[in-house]
């Protein structure tokens, strides 16, 4: 992997972990796999040290490790980095869950990613102690969400650990989402009397959040919002119902679903949906989705009856097109994009018919061109004339574009995004340190002070001790924080945009966002440690960091 992505991972853990675990993770983010003793040496850190920042880091999911060759009682350990970057998406999960399933399951959730993998007792109680409201309603909610949660399979198992030196993990797959016997009456004795779940419950099954299925979920909506912005809305609730029927026929990350027939889409419009207008111009809607230029639905000629296939190689592949179309308008210009175009649709072509497809001056097309050769978004190929020479003469040359390339290039240039994303963040933390800590302050004082039923004119001295000009300067740095803070989740989904276009196009290059993450168990372990409790960060204003950023229309660009 590239310096910037090892730069980003190190930010990553040095934010939420700390100073140790962030030595440790760059250490094994250098070489290919290391066991304990040769971090230690590399590292100078005392061997106490590295085994809780690498017991930390199996918490997380963010190390695998295997008995080395020659020995079978020493251990190994690989950073898997890609899951180091799943923690940039942490608000966009809380948001997600919040929207669609409510409060309770925000929290359970949130618990769920503080804590990396926990037993459902454990996440219910923890949960419950941050609820506003407490009581046995409380809990029968968090109890009921937990369980729909696992039901629609945003939390899953974790392996059962074999008793080896070096364990080796044991799954069941059919039992990934077996949800688990969950008694109230225990777990409100737990409350009450202030005992940790994990010294009472005897059948610890443990549990974490299964990233597989948000990336899912994102995915589709993507594919959805795209439908509903090329034709209306309406197509988009057709295009729904489609992608539920290929997950009754397909795997869910397969490049083309099995043939759906029209009789199908139908039948479950007819049934789910009450929108009169889809139902009565159905064969239409799906007749434009699948005339489309997006490519998203193709007919399937090879079966009797009107059936279609999902395309998702093609759709993210047209998704792709547009984000680098947009890049390059972005960074170069209109005239810059047609030239792109002109080179994308032509697949091979000379610069003088560049000059003349494009229909801009010659001086400006070879400038264009050549900014676009520089910055890599299209290539040249050299071809030799039949029967000349040697000598440049005797060549001629030809422009074309490497989709997969430029999308490899634009995620590198998204850790490099990112990572001065953070760096500006937290110099803009710590240059307003003292005033943004004394703003909050005053705001709880506040607070305390109108449930105390304090008058108006005591509330007012309080809140003038923050001088205009102090209060101005707090609100620029929280402005400028909430523009960074979008911006991060704007290049991160423009990433995960990027890394399922080539995981349809590069099955052999596994993005670091996609590819079934929950099945990857042989590479895990299910624990929870006291120290996960000594150097995990509170996320608990991500929520609200997430849903500052959606509702700003202020953002940056690469």
């Amino acid at each position: 992997m590239s310096i910037a992505a090892m730069k980003l991972c190190s930010s990553i853990l040095q934010e939420h972990f700390g100073e140790t675990v962030r030595i440790v993770g760059q250490d094994l983010f250098c070489a290919k796999s290391k066991t304990l003793g040769g971090i230690c040496t590399s590292t100078k850190l005392s061997k106490k040290q590295v085994a809780a920042s690498l017991a930390i880091l199996v918490q997380y999911r963010l190390v695998r490790f295997n008995p080395i060759e020659s020995n079978e009682n020493i251990a190994e350990y690989t950073l898997l980095y890609d899951r180091i970057l799943l923690f940039l998406r942490y608000p966009r999960y809380m948001y997600f869950i919040q929207k669609k399933y409510g409060n309770p399951s925000a929290l359970l959730l949130e618990d769920l990613l503080k804590s990396g993998m926990a037993i459902a007792q454990s996440i219910i109680v923890r949960a419950y102690a941050a609820s506003d409201v407490k009581n046995t309603e409380t809990l029968k909610e968090l109890r009921d969400s937990l369980l729909d949660l696992i039901g629609q399979k945003f939390f899953v198992r974790c392996p059962e650990v074999t008793g080896d030196v070096v364990p080796k993990l044991k799954v069941e797959i059919p039992n990934l989402f077996l949800p688990p016997d969950i008694n109230l009456k225990d777990v409100n004795d737990m409350i009450e009397k202030g005992t940790d779940p994990m010294d009472v419950v005897q059948e610890k099954i443990f549990w974490t959040a299964n990233f597989d299925q948000f990336h899912q979920a994102f995915r589709d909506k993507v594919l959805v919002d795209c439908i509903e912005r090329q034709i209306d809305s309406n197509a988009a609730e057709c295009f729904q119902f489609i992608l539920s029927l290929m997950y009754n026929k397909t795997d869910v990350w397969a490049v083309k679903s099995n043939p759906i027939s029209l009789n199908e889409i139908k039948q479950i419009v007819k049934k789910k949906s009450s929108n009169a207008e889809l139902v009565k111009y159905l064969d239409q809607y799906v007749s434009i989705i699948e005339k489309d230029e997006c490519g998203f639905l193709k007919k399937n000629d090879d079966i009797g009856g009107e059936a279609y296939d999902v395309n998702m190689k093609e759709a993210f592949k047209q998704i792709a097109w547009s984000i680098i179309e947009n890049v390059i308008t972005q960074k170069f210009g209109t005239k810059a994009a047609r030239i792109f175009r002109v080179v994308r649709t032509k697949k091979y072509i000379e610069q003088d018919e560049i000059q003349r497809e494009a229909m801009i001056p010659s001086k400006e097309a070879r400038l264009y061109t050549y900014k676009l050769l520089e910055e890599n978004y299209v290539q040249i190929q050299t071809i030799k004339k039949a029967g000349s020479g040697m000598g440049p003469t005797k060549n001629f040359y030809l422009f074309y574009v490497n989709q997969q390339q430029i999308a490899r290039d634009l995620i590198e240039a998204c850790y490099k995004s990112l990572y001065n994303l953070k760096i500006r963040v937290n110099l803009d933390k710590d240059a307003n340190k003292r005033l943004m800590e004394k703003a909050i302050r005053l705001q709880f004082i506040v607070e305390a002070l109108k449930e105390r039923g304090e008058s108006e004119e005591t509330i007012q001295d309080i809140n003038e001790t923050l001088t205009p000009p102090e209060k101005e300067i707090v609100e620029n740095a929280k402005m400028r924080l909430n523009r960074l803070e979008s911006s991060e989740i704007m290049v991160d989904e423009m990433m995960l945009m990027l890394s399922l276009y080539l995981q349809y196009y590069s099955p052999a290059a596994r993005s670091f966002y996609t590819g079934k993450i929950f099945l990857d168990y042989t590479e895990d372990i299910a624990y929870e440690t006291d120290n996960t409790k000594k150097h995990s960060r509170s996320t608990k204003s991500i929520l609200k960091r997430f849903q500052n950023s959606t509702s700003s229309n202020d953002s940056q660009t690469i």
